[in-house]
């Protein structure tokens, strides 16, 4: 479902048929016989009865009583049915028949009876073991009884009886009773269960207090247990479980356990005993020592107590105790008691001490100012001292302690209080300070920093007025009496001192403190390296640099990097850490890697911590420079045109009676011109018309011509003649491609010839670009001459209304002229608002380029398409093409069979009736031959229309609503046939109706509409009304508007018609689905209209699911279905007739595409029945999802079946659930097809099973042709993927490509599954040598985007070699090319090209260094259709070179020489390229003179670079050429006069600017690139030619395309036509085909104004970044002359310039940047 561009081609109905049918059987009459019976005379209710009867001799049957209906046309017949569920009681069947001798009657009975209904019931559902079960039970309608189960024996129909269970557990006791009717049973489950039992027990029945025990149970029997009293909840039957801590002093426990019948229950208790309780005191709590203390105790519930600590021994339960003779310190006393409620202790505790005594002195006693004392104290029976007054805290009981020294004079108190056991006690002491000098302590923390860190420097001061401080720190101090700090942070590594001096009125004290200030230091060896010369290509040897630590701290090492103008080729390697350890080294490795040639010099840079911060190494080398050799290697198909626009390439005419001679298969490169077109070069002036080559080919092989223009009307056709110049065929669409057939083995020649403009080409074999997926040509085509289908545009519509003419559609009228002053064409028939059918006038061009037609059939055929060619630039029309003639495609005679079977099971259709048989609602419209009244069809068929206008209508009556087929007569029988009937009984006869066949859909309705004539063909226009007629879209309706649109006809055309796509869009968007039949022609691509957009294409399957013979293939399939193949047909509904008597329906097997696609239409109307929703993009969804389809080919889509062979039950149920279903068993290939290529004689392919792979046995592999055979087994990868090789002979093949299929038979589950994989393989002639002709090689810098180096490569032969030499070392891109058109680029579309790696898909750089050789690359065609270009210019360089590669960007050397300020003058001339001369002008006038900045009298240099901008005129007064600045290396070195030469070719927009010495010479050129803007050029005889980077004018009688879809148009017009003519400027979108400004002149000035993006035209830009761009005006006079433009060059953003900007002619540039990608 796609569209392509329209091509005109013949149309065929797909139709291959096996022609076997069966006529009228005569035989004598004879009396009727009759014999009925039935197979059994008593039946259940509800079953059916099969009768059967013996007949002879009648020619009508009635069936009547139990059954009804006819049986006709039975003669000498027998059968037998099965009737419809029976009622109860007699069921009477009676058969009556009528012959010539009579008639007869026969009647059976069938009596249907009940089955027998049983009842059984226990009396209870649950009984105790031992005791019994009883049971009831009653049969109606039974004779006799059968227990089973739990009992056993005969029974009575009726009854009560009792059973005794030996063992418990659930019991079943079935009855089963027989009658008459059948059987039936009934059962009843009883459960049979024995008394509860139960144990319960506590592990110990008394506990002490906060103690606990353990339960233990255990119930047999029972279905749950219950706790209660002390513990709650379920219990399992048995267990146990801990009480956990127990304080109540009782606790009883009761277990309760059940089941169906009883219960039973138990009880245990447990008692809680309580701990001893005890007094324990001591008479007193302190004695002296020596002294006694008394002890009393009283205990209850205890058994024995005991003494511990301070005294012994076991005690009463009560007394007392006297100790005495006590000796210091502190006694503890213990007494512990235990009973049966366990253990009680009470401890006590005495002291034993004296009153505490204490010593306190000073010493001394009187101190100085500034000096402290020493305090001393000791303590008998004291535990702690606390000191107050002069000092405080807590003191030991003995010790001493210095004072600081004293600030001030006076008293200081110091007193110290002790406590002991006994008591306390408390001393002072006074200390007298007398005055003296201050007092300084100085200090610095810590003694030793590291460079960059602080110190802190302290100080306490006491007595002093004033401090200073000196040596490496200066200035007053603080004098306050007490501590004071200060930081301080050394600038300089080494012993820094710190002195601090105190004074007051006494006098002064100094005091100094000492800091050692460490800093990092290093040395480097050596300071400096030369690597001397190193070769390119290589790296030097590794050069070491030792760093050492030589400082006393660590030292830190940051970046190691180098700087310098050649740092980048300099490399390192080190072992540094970040922190490298005092008296630690390191090393660092320094390597030159060259680029370039010449002296080069860094220096390594080393970031450290250390004074001073950066260390540095110079470094120096020398790199030479390189060369590069290589071989250009050509393929023996590679030809080059011997006369092409290059100077370099030769020019041996082969456009004359000398044909250029080619061996296929080939791919040849070529060129062509009009005169005075495309770029300058050796053809520009005279033009080459026409290329002629003679060549052998073989019937059906094509010859593929592709275009390669760089303009919108560059056009080039293709011819294929007779070697005596009569025509074979032709090919000339206004397509890139065109493809001639050769129809017999023959020699031919081939003639390529311009119609406009210039272009370049590859023409290439059907082997070197797999051809035969194209089209047919220009004469292969059947059309209606003179004659062509239309659409019009808008305003031409409204302009038809206005003239009187109905907007509705009426197909049966025909309308007037309607007069258009460019081209007479004349409406015949169609819908203005759709497609119209038009009489076209004979074109202006009526002769052939070269040679004869061989017929006058084909010269009709060739002016036609003519005309309709010159037709479409009729302002007037949208589109116009061909009224195609359609017809059945040819049917293949192959042998009957006359079974639907094979062909319905093929689509699972036996299974899917059971979701859906068809509905009624549904209606599919079969646009074919007509459909004859078919009994078998006519309960489905509903009223239609005949279409047919052509003659042979066949019916005699040209177009009316009687759609019936009066059959088509086929090539050599008398017999006439109904195309129509067949593919309308596979969609919907009638089925379970007893006659006949079935079709997919019983019950769905059929729509006749008759577009085909008694020859099975028909035109595109009668087609095309049926289609809009079956859609509901014509005055004319329908009696039902069709939901499926059944195409079973179509053409061998590759392209899909504008007229049949505007059609198709219509049906779709009126919620009609299409389905078409793909073609019956073995070619490898779809046909039309089934390759159009929006429609199913439907390629055919043979009985065993693999693809016709016959059968199309392609791109364009969606989906497969039976159309039958060797012998075997399509079986369905049809008619014989004998020439023009009456009409007998028949039945006949057929074969072809067009049998396969009423299965899919079938198909798609049961979805529709059982989803009314259904839509065509909803189905489109489905089939692309692979939800309607068996992937039987290559794993996904693939060009022979599709998405998959149709599957009915899929399709049913997706459509009802939504939900896709899994995947079957399938194999699939990698490669997709086995390709040896024309050198590999040996191929390797993988099968991957997926899929369910549980019934698969084994696997078959067969060939088609003898030359192929597998030289081993197949290897397993795993369990679902295999490899197996294969070999070619190519002894056994022609010269050229030979093709073959594998066939892998699978059996599955007992049945054969068959998959194919296609063979190719190609033979080349022994003698063919290639020639890719005269090519330029190139040497490209990616990084700076430039070419360094270009040489010239000529390639006749398998391999040249060439040089490129004085190349600086680097990486570049090696491409090699030719410029057949000679505007200055290689590597164009159409060009030879070659690019290194030879092998690779993506391009590499080479490493040119030193003398670089064995380098090898290929040349191929950069075409878009072959693809065989591994060379993809547009992936490569983000793009830069989607128009191949700039030859001769030459790069001048650089310097300074003094010259004379007349020497330094530069003359600036532009040349440019007259469309009406070859000739280049430059003139006095077109030359501007720049003077070099810096010029005077005196010697200046010239500079090495110059930026250059200005205009010159072209000879003409109105205008001139422009360019932007240009920066171009100058040469210094030739002290002469230089000039600048910018040069375009008119209708190129190619720029080269050319550096020449005064005498003409030239020095270097430059080409620029395509993105350079350039502005307008205008001449009295022309309009306005805006710049070709955005949008486009009409200028000299030429347009330029518009890379975003306008077009941009200054309509010119001459001086004599001024008076009241009305010039505009019209801005068209072309998208749309509308007009979005247009600006009438009305013989007044007009102004335009615009936006120019410079953007590419395949990938327009869609960020909102600024993109180089200009913004123009430009006022015009009314002779459209320019009088005033102006030019903005800045950078403009698009999406501000879209947000901000509403002007008319940016709208839809605007919503595509938008939409964009």
């Amino acid at each position: 479902m796609r569209c392509r561009p329209a091509t005109a081609f013949s149309m065929l109905l797909l139709l291959a048929t096996a022609a076997w049918w069966a006529g009228p059987i005569r035989a004598q009459p004879a009396p009727p016989a009759l014999t009925l019976s039935v197979a059994a005379s008593t039946v259940g209710v509800g079953r059916t009865a099969r009768l059967s009867w013996v007949l002879s001799g009648a020619t009508r049957c009635t069936l009547s009583g139990a059954w009804s209906g006819t049986l006709e046309g039975t003669a000498a017949r027998s059968g037998s049915r099965s009737s419809g569920p029976l009622p109860l009681g007699d069921n009477q069947f009676t058969l009556g028949c009528e012959g010539v001798g009579g008639s007869v009657s026969r009647t059976v009975t069938v009596k249907a009876v009940a089955a027998p209904v049983v009842t059984l019931t226990a009396a209870a559902p649950t009984i105790e073991l031992g005791k019994a079960v009883a049971l009831r039970w009653s049969a109606t309608d039974a004779v006799a009884c059968k227990a089973s189960g739990a009992w056993s024996g005969d029974q009575a129909t009726q009854g009560a009886a009792e059973s005794v269970p030996a063992a418990k557990g659930a019991k079943t006791f079935t009855l089963a009773c027989t009658g008459p009717g059948g059987s039936g049973r009934s059962s009843v489950k009883v459960s049979i269960l024995p008394k509860p039992q139960l144990t319960f027990s506590a592990l110990a029945s008394e506990v002490a207090t906060g103690k606990g025990t353990t339960l233990r149970w255990r119930a047999t029997d029972v279905t749950s247990c219950t706790a209660s009293g002390a513990w709650s909840g379920e219990q399992k039957p048995s267990g146990s479980q801990s009480t956990g801590t127990l304080t109540n002093p009782s606790n009883d426990y009761t277990l309760r356990c059940v089941n169906d019948i009883g219960e039973v229950s138990q009880s245990v208790s447990v008692s809680v005993l309580p701990p001893p309780a005890l007094t324990f005191n001591l008479s007193d709590a302190v004695v002296d020592p020596e002294g006694a203390v008394t002890l009393n105790w009283s205990a209850s519930n205890a058994r024995s107590c005991r003494a511990s600590r301070n005294w012994s021994g076991e005690k009463t339960s009560q007394g007392s105790e006297t100790i005495g003779a006590l000796s210091r310190g502190t006694k503890t006393y213990t007494l512990t008691c235990t009973g049966a409620g366990g253990t009680t202790a009470v401890t006590r505790s005495l002291a034993v001490a004296a009153a505490p005594k204490l010593t306190f002195t000073a010493t001394p006693a009187t101190v100085s100012l500034g000096s402290g004392t020493r305090l001393s104290w000791s303590t008998v029976d004291a535990t702690d001292c606390v000191a107050s007054g002069s000092w405080d805290g807590s003191r030991g009981k003995s010790g001493s302690f210095t004072t600081e020294p004293f600030l001030q004079t006076g008293d200081r108190s110091f007193t110290l209080a002790c406590t002991g056991p006994a008591g306390s006690v408390s001393a002072s002491t006074t200390v007298k300070v007398q005055g003296a000098v201050p007092t300084l302590v100085f200090a610095a923390t810590p003694a030793q920093i590291a460079l960059g860190s602080s110190a802190q420097l302290r100080w306490t001061v006491g007595g002093a007025v004033s401090c200073t401080a000196s040596g490496d720190w200066q200035g007053a101090k603080s004098a306050t009496t007490g501590v004071n700090t200060a930081t301080v942070t050394p600038t300089v590594s080494g012993f820094r001192t710190y002195t601090l001096s105190c004074s007051n009125s006494e006098g002064s004290v100094s005091r100094s403190a000492t800091v050692e200030v460490l800093a990092p230091a290093l040395s480097l060896s050596p300071s400096a390296i030369d690597f001397g010369t190193t070769a390119g290509g290589s790296t030097s040897t590794t050069r070491d640099i030792v760093l050492t630590s030589t400082g006393k701290v660590a030292l830190s090492i940051g970046e190691i990097t180098f700087s310098g103008t050649h740092a980048a080729q300099f490399t390192q390697t080190n072992n540094c850490p970040a922190t490298l350890e005092s008296s630690k080294t390191c090393t660092i490795a320094v390597r030159f890697v060259p680029i370039g040639s010449g002296e080069r010099s860094a220096q390594l840079r080393i970031a450290t911590n250390a004074p001073g911060g950066v260390r540095t190494v110079a470094l120096k080398a020398t790199a030479p420079v390189a060369s590069l050799s290589f071989n250009l290697l050509t393929p023996s198909f590679i030809q080059t045109d011997s006369d092409t626009n290059d100077p370099n390439g030769g020019l041996e005419d082969n456009g004359s009676d000398a044909p250029q001679s080619l061996n296929w298969p080939f791919a040849v490169g070529g060129y062509v011109n009009e005169p005075l077109t495309g770029p300058a070069g050796q053809l520009q002036r005279e033009g080459d018309l026409e290329d002629r080559y003679r060549v052998s080919l073989l019937a059906g092989q094509k010859v593929v011509l592709e275009l390669a223009g760089d303009g919108v009307f560059d056009d080039v056709d293709l011819y294929l003649y007779t070697p005596s110049s009569t025509l074979v065929d032709a090919s000339e669409s206004e397509n890139s491609l065109e493809v001639v057939t050769a129809p017999t083995n023959a020699e031919y020649i081939v003639v390529v010839s311009v119609f406009s403009g210039s272009s370049r080409y590859v023409l290439v074999s059907d082997s070197a670009t797999n051809a035969s997926r194209f089209g047919s040509s220009t004469l292969s085509v059947d059309l209606v001459p003179n004659q062509a289908l239309v659409v019009l545009k808008p305003e031409a519509r409204e302009a038809l209304r206005g003239g009187g003419r109905p907007a509705g559609d009426s197909p049966l009228r025909q309308v007037d002229e309607l007069a258009d002053p460019m081209t007479d064409f004349k409406i015949l028939s169609g819908s203005i608002d759709s497609v119209v059918t038009v009489a076209v006038a004979s074109p202006k061009r009526q002769t052939l380029p070269w040679g004869q037609f061989a017929s006058e059939d084909q010269r009709q055929r060739w002016l036609t398409q003519r005309a309709i060619r010159e037709l479409r630039t009729d302002s007037r029309i949208q589109s116009a093409e061909p009224d195609f003639i359609m017809r059945t495609l040819a049917e293949p005679n192959d042998p009957q069979y006359p079974k639907q079977k094979w062909h319905y099971d093929l689509i699972q259709l036996p299974a899917a009736w059971d979701i859906s048989t068809g509905n009624p609602d549904v209606v599919v419209a079969v646009i074919d031959s007509g459909v004859a009244r078919h009994p078998d069809l006519v309960e489905n068929l509903l009223g239609g229309y005949d279409f047919v206008s052509s003659d042979p209508s066949g019916d005699g009556d040209g177009r009316d609503n009687d759609p019936s087929d009066p059959g088509i007569i086929r090539s050599g029988s008398s017999i006439r046939t109904s195309h129509g009937t067949h593919v309308a009984g596979t969609v919907a006869a009638r089925g379970n109706n007893a006659q006949g066949v079935t079709g997919v859909g019983w019950t769905t309705k059929i729509l006749p509409v008759r577009a085909l004539n008694a020859t099975g063909s028909g035109s595109s226009s009668d087609i095309i009304e049926g289609m809009r007629y079956a859609a509901g879209l014509t005055t004319l309706q329908p009696p039902r508007k069709a939901d499926i649109i059944n195409l079973s006809l179509g053409s061998d055309s590759s392209n899909c018609s504008s007229s049949y796509q505007q059609v198709i869009n219509e049906v779709r968007a009126a919620g009609v689905m299409v389905v078409a039949a793909a073609g019956n022609s073995s070619l490898s691509f779809v046909g039309s209209p089934a390759n159009c957009n929006g429609v199913i294409a439907v390629s055919a399957l043979g009985s065993l699911k693999q693809i016709s013979s016959y059968s199309n293939r392609g791109t364009a399939l969606d989906v497969a279905a039976p159309g039958g193949d060797a012998g075997i047909g399509v079986f369905s509904t049809d008619i014989a007739r004998e020439g023009d008597g009456p009409v007998n329906f028949t039945y006949r097997g057929s074969l072809g595409t067009s049998m396969a696609t009423p299965h899919v239409a079938g198909v798609l109307a049961m979805m529709k029945g059982v989803k009314a929703d259904l839509t065509p993009a909803l189905v489109d969804t489905y089939i692309a999802a692979g939800a309607l389809t068996d992937d039987i080919g290559e794993t996904g889509k693939d060009l022979l079946y599709g998405y998959g062979a149709i599957n009915t039950v899929r399709a049913l149920t997706t459509a009802k659930t939504g939900v896709i279903p899994s995947a079957p068993f399938k194999i699939s290939f990698s490669p997709g097809t086995l390709d040896f290529g024309d050198t590999s004689s040996l191929a390797t392919v993988t099968l991957t099973l997926t899929g369910d792979i549980a019934g698969l046995t084994g696997i078959k592999v067969s060939a088609s042709r003898d030359w192929i055979s597998s030289p081993g087994s197949a290897t397993a990868i795993d369990a679902r993927n295999y490899r197996i090789a294969f070999a070619v002979d190519r002894s056994k093949l022609p010269i050229g490509t030979s093709e073959a299929v594998l066939t892998f038979t699978a059996t599955f589950n007992g049945l054969s599954v068959p998959s194919t994989l296609k063979v190719i393989v190609a033979r080349k002639p022994d003698t063919y040598v290639g020639s890719g002709g005269a090519q330029y090689a190139l040497l490209y810098d990616p990084v700076n985007e430039s070419v360094v180096a270009e040489a010239n490569v000529v390639a006749n032969g398998p391999s040249a070699t060439a040089q490129i030499n004085d190349v600086e070392p680097g990486q570049y891109w090696l491409v090699v090319g030719a410029d057949v058109d000679n505007d200055l680029f290689i590597c164009d579309l159409g060009e030879a090209c070659a690019a290194y790696p030879v092998t690779s898909a993506l391009w590499e750089t080479l490493d040119v260094r030193g003398a670089k050789s064995g380098v090898l690359v290929e040349s191929i065609y950069l075409t878009r259709l072959s693809q065989q270009g591994r060379l993809d210019l547009t992936s490569i360089g983000a793009g830069k070179f989607s128009r191949g590669f700039p030859r001769r960007n030459g790069l001048m050397p650089t310097g300074a020489v003094p010259v004379s300020a007349a020497e330094g003058a530069v003359e600036v001339r532009f040349v440019g390229v007259d469309a009406s001369s070859a000739a280049t002008t430059s003139t006095a006038s077109s030359v501007t003179t720049l003077t070099v900045a810096g010029g005077s009298s005196t010697a200046t240099p010239i500079p090495q670079s110059l930026t250059l901008t200005g205009s010159a005129q072209t000879g003409s007064s109105s205008g001139g050429l422009a360019t932007p600045a240009v920066s171009l290396a100058l040469d210094p070195a030739s002290p002469r006069r230089h000039a600048i030469v910018v040069e375009r070719s008119v209708g190129v927009q190619r720029w080269r600017l050319e550096y020449r010495d005064s005498d003409g010479g030239v020095l270097a050129k430059q080409s620029l690139p395509d993105t350079v803007p350039v502005t307008w050029r205008t001449s009295e005889a022309s309009g306005l030619e805006l710049p070709t980077s955005g949008w486009v004018a009409r200028c000299a009688g030429r347009v330029w395309t518009v890379q975003d879809g306008y077009q941009l148009t200054v309509d010119r017009f001459d001086e004599a036509l001024l008076e009241g003519s009305a010039s505009e400027v019209v801005l068209t979108d072309l998208a749309e085909a509308s007009v979005v400004q247009s600006v009438a002149c009305d013989g007044e000035a007009v102004r335009i104004q615009g936006v120019v993006f410079q953007v590419d035209a395949e990938q327009p830009q869609r960020s909102a970044e600024a993109v180089p761009g200009m913004r123009f005006e430009v006022t015009l006079d009314a002779a459209a002359r320019i009088v005033r433009k102006t030019l903005d060059t800045e950078a403009v953003s698009v999406g501000s310039l879209c947000d901000a900007n509403s002007r008319s002619e940016l709208d839809a540039f605007c919503r595509a940047w938008r939409s964009g990608p």
